[in-house]
C-alpha cells in the first residue's frame, strides 16, 4: 500500500468514527432536549469522508432518517469516496 491510500484510509476511518459519534451523542441530545449538534456539522462531516458512519447511526438509532438531505449527503459520501479510494488504489498513487 502507497502513504496516500495508508493516510486515506486512516482519514476515512477516523471521520466515519467521529461522524458515527456525533449522530448518536445528537440523537441522545435530542431525547432530553439539550443543545444539538448543528446540522451543517453533521452534513459536513458527512460530506468530508464520514458517510458510512453517519449512515450507520442513522439506521442503528434512526436519527435524521426523515431528512431527504441527510440521506442524500452520506449516500454521495460514500459513492465518492469509494470511487476516491479506488482511484487510490488502483493507480498506486
Amino acid at each position: 500500500m502507497t502513504p496516500w491510500l495508508i493516510a486515506y484510509t486512516a482519514w476515512l476511518a477516523i471521520i466515519n468514527v467521529t461522524s458515527f459519534i456525533l449522530y448518536v451523542n445528537d440523537k441522545i441530545k435530542s431525547k432530553f432536549n439539550f443543545y444539538r449538534t448543528p446540522e451543517k456539522k453533521l452534513l459536513l462531516l458527512s460530506a468530508l469522508g464520514g458517510g458510512l458512519g453517519g449512515s450507520l447511526a442513522m439506521l442503528f438509532f434512526r436519527h435524521k432518517t426523515q431528512h431527504a438531505i441527510f440521506i442524500l449527503t452520506n449516500l454521495f459520501s460514500i459513492v465518492a469516496h469509494t470511487i476516491i479510494f479506488a482511484v487510490l488504489y488502483f493507480n498506486k498513487l
